[in-house]
């Protein structure tokens, strides 16, 4: 019964949405086998505490966005609320496996902080004079931060010449794609101010695959 009710929902979807959400569900599980390798190795880089906080704070912002703008299908809201969990548990690992302390500390002041700016907002506490386009703008402001962490690494990459760091090629291409069919499916709600974030993060992302080539040539 709760099969055939998921395909029953899951029909009603378009296309790109359906691969929207298989890339975005599929990007955001491999942050649970990156929290295994932290978990053993007792380390988590600065930058990788950075991009979950990032992730976490965008899923958090998708939900509200689903929430109040009601644009797409109820369990939108349940896939992104599910990612957001997700996040905040891949945050959590690497923020007690973190070397850097006053950088954990700030993470977490700065999550909580915005997820009360997230709940003053639901509950009508905090009043700004057009709640949707102030939704988008947070919505475009974490989407960019996101799509933006992933270059420091790769930058690093290519200054130190580091040929040690493991193939990307996985999250590289899943993050590709959920960059790719998040720009179309706001495309196809008009979300003009989305454009220059979604494609931000395509153009990172291809880099990064650039990247990973030009060093598997360079090992061989």
């Amino acid at each position: 019964m709760i099969q055939l009710t998921f395909l029953k929902t899951m029909g009603i979807l378009t296309p790109v949405q359906r691969a929207y959400l298989a890339a975005s569900i599929l990007h955001n599980s491999l942050g649970l086998f990156e929290s295994v390798v932290i978990w053993r190795s007792k380390f988590a880089s600065t930058n990788t505490v950075v991009f979950y906080l990032t992730s976490a704070l965008m899923a958090i912002t998708q939900v509200m966005v689903e929430l109040h703008l009601k644009q797409t299908a109820p369990y939108f809201l349940a896939i992104f609320f599910c990612i957001a969990l997700a996040n905040c548990f891949y945050l959590l690992v690497c923020l007690i496996n973190s070397r850097d302390k006053h950088t954990s500390w700030v993470c977490v002041t700065f999550l909580v902080l915005y997820c009360g700016i997230c709940y003053t907002l639901h509950t009508n506490v905090l009043v700004v004079a057009d709640k949707k386009q102030f939704l988008r703008v947070m919505l475009f402001a974490t989407t960019m931060a996101n799509n933006f962490v992933p270059f420091d690494s790769l930058l690093a990459i290519i200054t130190t010449r580091n040929r040690q760091c493991p193939p990307q090629w996985v999250p590289l291409t899943t993050g590709l794609l959920q960059s790719l069919f998040g720009g179309l499916h706001r495309h196809r709600l008009h979300e003009t101010l989305m454009a220059p974030a979604d494609a931000l993060g395509v153009a990172v992302h291809l880099f990064g695959l650039i990247v990973e080539l030009q060093s598997m040539i360079v090992r061989r």
